[in-house]
């Protein structure tokens, strides 16, 4: 039920602020600029982007940030302690890696890589180089996936039978590396974090040309796993079922109440049960405050190396699987 074990680290103590800089500054890179306000040990100091227009419209909407073109330029800087990589996956491990051999911490948004050799490398470069290396599922950090974790781990819904997952989005483009790297590893990662790495079978179908995959996993347990990931699609579901012989517990992220857990008593109908989700913040906010937690205990953050490993050999897996006459 553990994550998988993470690579010891050999980092200096920390005891003043870490600066932050953010690579990349597109759709998802001002949701990390606004939940890293107000974190305690931490503050944003720089941003890189590929063009003077964007540098001057971000320089405008953040006066006193350090705003720049130039990559290097900005990893020379000693005010910046970690780096954000917030651009599309196929790009992260050459950016990753910039990073961490400037000697910064590193949290790079999921995938850390579209390929598990490139992934590999990377968390080998990171324990070289004595930093943290850190991965963007934030789900982990959500409190109805915390209450969900207590749950299981008190067996509140008796053994598990299945899983069901659905997860779409109808703007998503290519360039972030298709649809089985760009929304499974949002449910692989929760997978893992649950259950595990010990998987039996991985099989991934596509419908026709379609950017629409069906993911079926076999956990060590014998549970099985079903993820459905959709391009092609008129909403924007992100729904997960976890069925167990005494319980359904629905974590729906788009619902108002976020987690739902029904009892099931022989063939009565499921009843609902009152959960009480644990007090949390933003789960973006949270992750922050793990990678700062994580830099200054010197340990492995909850989404680290080990478990993007874990996701990654997941994935790889699952893109062999779709690859013709394997």
């Amino acid at each position: 039920m553990l994550s998988p074990r993470q690579p010891a680290l050999t980092l200096t103590p920390v005891t003043s602020t870490l600066g932050v800089a953010l690579v990349g500054y597109g759709h998802w890179g001002p949701n990390l600029a606004r939940s890293l306000e107000g974190v305690d040990g931490a503050e944003l100091r720089a941003i890189s982007v590929r063009s003077d227009a964007a540098a001057a419209a971000v320089a405008e909407e953040r006066p006193g940030i350090f705003v720049t073109t130039d990559l290097d330029a900005m990893l020379e800087r000693p005010e910046v302690d970690v780096v954000g990589v917030v651009t599309p996956a196929p790009t992260h491990p050459a950016l990753a890696a910039r990073a961490l051999r400037a000697d910064k911490h590193v949290l790079v948004e999921k995938p850390l890589a579209t390929d598990l050799r490139q992934a590999e490398e990377l968390v080998a470069l990171a324990a070289q180089r004595g930093r943290t290396l850190m991965v963007g599922y934030v789900y982990l950090y959500h409190p109805a996936v915390r209450r969900l974790e207590e749950l299981l781990r008190a067996g509140k819904l008796g053994e598990l039978v299945c899983v069901t997952s659905e997860r779409a989005n109808p703007t998503a483009t290519p360039k972030d590396g298709g649809v089985l790297w760009n929304l499974a590893p949002h449910d692989l990662s929760i997978v893992v974090h649950l259950f595990g790495d010990d998987v039996r079978r991985v099989e991934a179908r596509r419908a026709g040309d379609e950017e629409l995959v069906f993911l079926t996993l076999e956990l060590g347990s014998g549970t099985l796993v079903q993820v459905a990931v959709s391009w092609v699609t008129h909403a924007k579901p992100r729904r997960m079922i976890f069925t167990g012989s005494e319980g359904i517990a629905v974590f729906d992220e788009n619902a108002v109440a976020p987690l739902a857990v029904f009892g099931r008593r022989g063939d009565a109908p499921p009843t609902p049960l009152d959960v009480e989700l644990p007090a949390g913040i933003e789960p973006l906010r949270a992750q922050w405050e793990e990678l700062v937690a994580a830099v200054r205990e010197r340990r492995p953050p909850l989404t680290g190396a080990g478990h993007a490993l874990a996701v990654q050999r997941l994935l790889d897996a699952a893109e062999r699987s779709l690859r013709p006459g394997r």
